[in-house]
This record gives structure tokens, sequence and C-alpha cells, in this order.
């Protein structure tokens, strides 16, 4: 986004030097960032000489009539502390006007004549949360204007980490028809005021990073007993499994709440953090662009959420656009065993899958994408070193008891995936949408993550700090860029709200109630598609 604002002020100097009247549209642009940042200023006090020189000469400006952006002049470059504090507000700027989670924020100018077309334009400024990897970060930065019900083509933002045949490949343009609904922006307003009354940061607290070196010491400790073989064979398939899910929830933990830029407020040190799933033999890269692109952009629609299409099929038939095949008829029996196994599916099938079929263009894109396909790769040898080569090479085993160990390895921590994604989306109730001939979505991102997402158990911390948050789906969904430590105090201000403003908001207030539903949803799904079948 900084790359397109300067890439605005670089055509407005142009302009300038050419005595030419400024682009409406890019005016437009401007004066949005500009209202957003004098909002956070008035929000903050910041009044008179507090403020830095050159937003004085904005808001002075703009007192005057004259409504367009003024730059900071280059001589005010040469302080490195104003340079500072203007990047930090330019990034405060993005971070608050933008929609976070992909819904949009609309920019009106009332009144305001544009010379394209002679009527009003609206600016909107659409953009994943915070997803910190480099190379999957703002991959729906756009900026769409046109008048009223008039679709206008993409204007792509230039990105320093991202090409444009990367956003081609893996933008599939604005999916939702609707904008913001008011509900979610209250909702926000509120959730910010309650970290801003505490004075916390949505990044992970020092419990959170306490809890992840404990599992990872739990998990290296467990690991390190079975390799050296210092305690009896009966003991060692426990470990395995004592090692496997703490070796989970470590990397759940630390990796999936990187992957949104919740585990810290520092982008390169979310990046590192992401590597914690390649540690546990799971490709980052892959799976956040998976986790990412499909399974946060529209969660339970086929085609976009590989959680419900291809990551699942043709094990499972999770939606009604899904084509049906007679084992199906036992998913709602099979799918403990299933989901018990699906982390080691992961691990020996999937990853390798989606660089085989290329589903995201990794093989063919920049070279930046090519060197995480090889360090992807890389990282998964080590897993096969760690879990297969080095047991066989230096304990007294056979190969067969080393691959049980694999599996014993992968039960638990299949189990508590399989159950914390499916059981929050895959229940009696949510919904299950489907594109309209021109691939969209006829509502907004908030209230379609309400009609498909659901909680368990919200109330229970103990919960939330094993599954890492998965449990608690509509509030991680609505706000991703938050640690999971924080959901269970949200999730009432979620409620409320919903409440308030008579959208639904459904929860399971236990275990077992969430199972039944999701085992009756499994069952209904196995019917074929023309039985007359209800819920029972």
């Amino acid at each position: 986004m900084d790359g397109a604002v300067a890439a605005v002020h670089a055509r407005a100097d142009r302009r300038e030097i050419a005595n030419i009247a400024p682009d409406p549209l890019e005016r437009q642009i401007v004066n949005a960032l500009s209202t957003a940042r004098r909002t956070k200023q008035a929000a903050h006090g910041m009044t008179g000489m507090q403020q830095p020189a050159h937003h004085r000469r904005t808001d002075e400006a703009i007192a005057s009539g004259h409504e367009d952006f003024h730059r900071p002049r280059r001589s005010d470059f040469i302080n490195a502390a104003f340079t500072k504090r203007y990047r930090a507000e330019r990034r405060f700027i993005l971070d608050r006007s933008v929609e976070i989670a992909e819904t949009t924020t609309v920019f009106r100018r009332q009144g305001a004549e544009v010379a394209r077309g002679g009527s009003a334009r609206s600016i909107r400024f659409s953009m994943p949360t915070i997803t910190r990897d480099p190379d999957i970060e703002r991959t729906d930065s756009t900026v769409r204007g046109g008048a009223a019900g008039e679709p206008r083509p993409d204007v792509w933002l230039p990105d320093e980490s991202l090409g444009r045949e990367d956003h081609l490949l893996i933008n599939p343009g604005n999916l939702y028809t609707e904008p913001a609904p008011a509900f979610y922006l209250d909702m926000r307003r509120r959730v910010d005021a309650w970290f801003r009354d505490r004075g916390l940061s949505k990044s992970a607290p020092s419990s959170q990073i306490v809890k992840c070196l404990f599992f990872f010491i739990v998990a290296a400790a467990c690991y390190a007993l079975v390799i050296t073989e210092t305690v009896p064979r009966w003991a060692m398939l426990p470990l395995c499994m004592l090692s496997g899910m703490s070796l989970f929830v470590f990397a759940m933990s630390v990796a999936h709440d990187a992957c949104h830029g919740a585990m810290s407020s520092k982008r390169r040190l979310n990046a590192l953090c992401c590597y914690a799933y390649d540690l546990a033999g799971v490709s980052s890269y892959i799976t956040n662009i998976d986790h990412m692109r499909g399974h946060h952009r529209a969660p339970n629609v086929d085609g976009i959420d590989v959680a419900i299409g291809s990551d699942v099929e043709p094990t499972f038939r999770l939606h009604p656009d899904v084509p049906y095949h007679f084992w199906h008829r036992a998913q709602h029996l099979y799918f403990p065993a299933a989901y018990a196994l699906s982390t080691l599916h992961k691990w020996f099938i999937l990853d390798y899958a989606e660089i085989v079929q290329d589903r995201f263009g990794l093989r063919t894109t920049r070279r930046a994408a090519a060197r995480k396909v090889g360090v992807a790769l890389c990282f998964k040898a080590f897993a096969i070193g760690w879990a297969f080569l080095l047991p066989l090479t230096v304990m007294h085993v056979r190969w067969w008891q080393v691959i049980l160990g694999i599996i014993a390895f992968h039960l638990l921590p299949g189990v508590l995936v399989g159950l914390t994604f499916q059981l929050t989306h895959i229940s009696e109730g949510n919904a299950f949408p489907s594109l309209d001939r021109d691939g969209r979505l006829h509502t907004s991102r908030a209230l379609h993550t309400l009609q498909t997402n659901l909680d368990i158990m919200p109330q229970s911390r103990w919960l939330n700090w094993l599954s890492c948050g998965l449990t608690l789906h509509v509030t991680h969904h609505l706000f991703p860029e938050i640690a999971h430590t924080y959901l269970p105090d949200i999730a009432p201000i979620v409620e409320a709200t919903a409440a308030e403003y008579g959208v639904p908001y459904r929860k399971h207030t236990t275990i077992g109630s969430a199972v039944r539903a999701h085992y009756r949803l499994l069952k209904y799904f196995a019917q074929p598609p023309t039985a007359d079948f209800r819920f029972s």
C-alpha cells in the first residue's frame, strides 16, 4: 500500500510540474487516507503543535478549502526522527483506514462531482488482515471505483513483495458484493476499545510465549526419551503420542497466530515464527496460502475453502455441490479414524499434491515463490529424517515399528485438528453457500463469517488454551489479527453485539452437543443428493 501511495504522489508530482489538474480519483484516495489520519489524531487528542509539521500544513490546507493532500516537503526527510514518525503514521493509516479481514470501508465525498462519468465515486480499500508472510501479504490489495451499480475493473496496487503475476494467480477478485455492515464496524470499535482501555496489544502476551516454550520442551524431551531408548518399550508409544500432541500445540500456538500477524507486531518475526509449521513437518508456505487464500477468504464455499473441498475429497462429502460417491454413505461412521490420520495425510500427501498439481502456480511464479517451495521441500526432508531415518538408524527397532511410532505420533494431533476445524464449520445450522455465475457471494464478509462458523464452549479458557483458539472460530475469523489468548475475552463482545443487531451467532456450550451436531450433518451429507432426507 505504501508503494501505491508513493505511486499516486509521483503522478501528482508530474502533474504539478506539467501544470496539469490532479486526477479526481487519485485525490479521493489521498483524501481518504488524510481523513483517516486526522480521525486517529483527534482520538488521541493530538492538535496544534503536537502534530508533525506536515500534518499541520495538511489541516491548514484543508481548512482553507484546498482539499488536495499536501505531502511533507522533501527537506523534512533529512531528519531521521521525522522520517521514523512519518513512516509509523503511514503504517497506522494503512492499518486503520483499510477494512480489516477483507471487508471494505467505503469513503464517500458527499456532493463531489467527478469528471469521469460525472457521478461521485467510492473508493474501497480491501486487503487481508495482517498476513505478515512476505509472499502472501496483500494479495487482495485492490482499489475499486465506479458509478453506482457499475462494476469497475481492478486497479492493482504495487507491492514490494508480490509481482503482478502473483496477484493474478492467487487473487480471486472482489468476492463479496456487500461492504462491511454496521454491526461489524461497531463490534470492531468495541473490541479496539477493550484493548485500549486495558493498555494491551493484540499480539501474543508473555503467557502465550511461555506456553509455546513449555510445549516445545515437552515435545523435545519425549522425543529424546524415545530416540535414546531410556524408557521401557511399553512406554514408547504413549511418549510418541504425547510428543506429537505437544509439537502440534507448539506449532499451532506459534505459526497459526504468526500467519495472521498476531504473534508479534514485527512482520519479520511473524514470518520467522511461521517456520514452526515446517519444524513440525508441515509446509508453512503451502499451508498459509491454503489457509489465507482459501479457508479464511470464504469458509464453507466449495471451490475456495480447501477444508471442505480439495483437502478432504474424495474421503468426505461436506458440501451440497461436492460430487457424491457410494462410500460417503458411511462417512458419519468412519470420520473419527479419518480425523485421527488427518495430520499424517497432510505430512505425506497433501503438501506434495499441492506442488505437483501446481494449484496456486507455485512452480510458475517468480523466483521468491520457487525458493519458498525449495525451502518447504528441504524442511520436508528434515522432518522425514528425524521422524523415520534417525530412529531407524540409532534405535534397535524394525522399520514397521518406526512406522507404528509415526502413526501414534499423529493420532492425538489429528483428532484435535480434525474436531476443532470441522466441528466449528460442519455443523447443523451453519450455511454452505455457493458462488453465483460471476463467482461472487451476495453478502458481506462479516455476515458470511457468522453464518458459516460457530464457537464451542467460549467460556472455557482451558479448551481455548489447548486448541490454540480454534474452538472460538467465529471470534477468530472476525478478528484474526488478535492472539488466541485473548479470544475468550473477545467472544462475549461478539455475542453481545450480534444479539444487539439481530445477526446470527451460534455456539455450543458442551463438546458433546458439538459432536452430535457434527455427526448429524455428516449423516445428512452421506445421503445421495436425490434422497429426501431431513435432520433427525
